[in-house]
């Protein structure tokens, strides 16, 4: 009960510190290494996760890919929804198809392609990884308030909608 209390404080006060940041005028230079920091922070708290369970990233990602989703994804689906390349889903599939995690099955609307589902050894793994990572995250959202949940996601989507619009305009200016 103390820890939880200690806990709010700190965050309390991080947040008044932070109140009187958001006020001063920031530096290109100073967001955007803080929201780099922010990005290869948030990558290293899931890597430790998925070394954690003895896992590679990617592995880690298609498995949390599969169980949110449900099966019958292809390995393209999961490199668009993912934004990894085919090369690297590849390769992380075939261990987990080794490892006997999943299995490939001959997607219905496509015979070229193969759909990703998890073997009983596979959601095995799944409700003692990737759940247990859930429960992690649900209780990391739970010590945000609702203002707090939609600022993450507004202003984390906003910024990269116009930085996505402008690559585009720079590769096209090119």
């Amino acid at each position: 009960m103390k820890e939880r209390e200690n806990q709010e404080e700190t965050s309390e006060t991080m947040r008044a510190e932070k109140e009187i940041e958001l006020s001063e005028e920031i530096t290109f230079k100073e967001f955007f290494k803080e929201g780099n920091n922010i990005y290869k922070k948030n990558c290293a708290v899931y890597y430790k996760l998925a070394s954690h369970y003895g896992l590679t990233e990617t592995m880690f990602d298609i498995l949390y890919f599969v169980r949110e989703n449900k099966a019958g994804y292809t390995q393209a689906q999961i490199c668009e929804n993912l934004y990894l390349r085919k090369q690297t889903v590849n390769s992380a599939l075939k261990k987990l198809e080794k490892e006997g995690y999943i299995y490939l099955a001959k997607d219905a609307g496509n015979g070229k392609s193969k759909t990703i589902h998890f073997t009983e050894k596979g959601e095995e793994l799944a409700r003692n990884t990737i759940d247990h990572v859930y429960e992690v995250e649900k209780r990391a959202f739970e010590r945000l308030s609702p203002e707090e949940r939609w600022g993450v996601l507004y202003y984390g989507l906003k910024q990269i909608e116009i930085l996505e619009e402008e690559t585009d305009r720079f590769i096209q200016e090119s």
